[in-house]
């Protein structure tokens, strides 16, 4: 897959993004808002972006397969395993990251569908 691969970490206010820029090669670690998420992502290339599975996962996961985006995510304990250490956020998403590299262990979001 030639996408961009993307790294989310969601909270209550603001998500930490981070991603490796093919351009420039630079690491990019962005904090951005609730209200300023989807806009983000609307106004780039179709990427890959992995998400710990939590409670609002599956929503913004939806929200940006929409987009055209693909979306995984990651069980929790997959995802701790690499910052047990240390909880802090930027390391939660930058496991994210590598997480790409093992797409055994990462669930490709499905939609469902309510009867």
């Amino acid at each position: 897959m030639n996408s961009m691969a993307v790294g989310v970490d969601i909270a209550k206010q603001v998500f930490q993004v981070h991603y490796v820029d093919r351009e420039t090669g630079e690491i990019v670690n962005k904090a951005i808002k609730r209200a300023k998420f989807l806009e983000h992502f609307a106004n780039r290339a179709a990427c890959l972006i992995g998400m710990e599975a939590c409670g609002g996962a599956h929503h913004w996961a939806r929200q940006l397969t929409q987009m055209g985006h693909e979306v995984r995510l990651m069980p929790a304990e997959f995802v701790k395993c690499y910052v047990a250490w240390n909880l802090r956020r930027n390391r939660r998403v930058l496991s994210r990251v590598r997480r790409e590299r093992f797409p055994e262990l990462l669930r490709q979001h499905r939609e469902t569908r309510r009867l």
